[in-house]
């Protein structure tokens, strides 16, 4: 990783990493970003990245075999999600829906046999 004075940089401020002693490394700025976010999924990118690193392996297949790591968890808890959805619109179904339901396919068929009945008594 090579640093250059931020004099030098760009747009760049001057105060960030003047030399490169007061430059703490990726290492650290990952665990701070990891720290700061609060996120779970930054934590495992933070420390692959930190590790690829340090051991100067390739990030690209680390990084792929990670994305692919978070895509299955994140699947598993929006399957995890859907199941409990479905238990809990059990009751609104069960006490509001089939209710309304039976009354809108039973009731016109009640009403006939009512009328059918007090008119065959006369």
């Amino acid at each position: 990783m090579i640093l250059r004075p931020g004099r030098q940089r760009s747009g760049g401020n001057p105060s960030q990493c003047v030399d490169r002693q007061r430059c703490t490394g990726l290492g650290h700025a990952l665990r701070g970003l990891a720290a700061r976010t609060n996120i779970d999924d930054i934590k495992p990118l933070a420390a692959t990245m930190i590790q690829s690193e340090q051991l100067g392996s390739r990030m690209g297949p680390a990084l792929r075999a990670l994305s692919d790591s978070l895509r299955n968890s994140r699947k598993m808890r929006a399957e995890e999600t859907a199941q409990k959805t479905t238990v809990k619109i059990l009751f609104p179904l069960i006490f509001f829906i089939l209710p309304a339901m039976m009354i809108v396919i039973v009731g016109p068929a009640m009403m006939e046999i009512i009328r059918a009945m007090t008119q065959g008594s006369r």
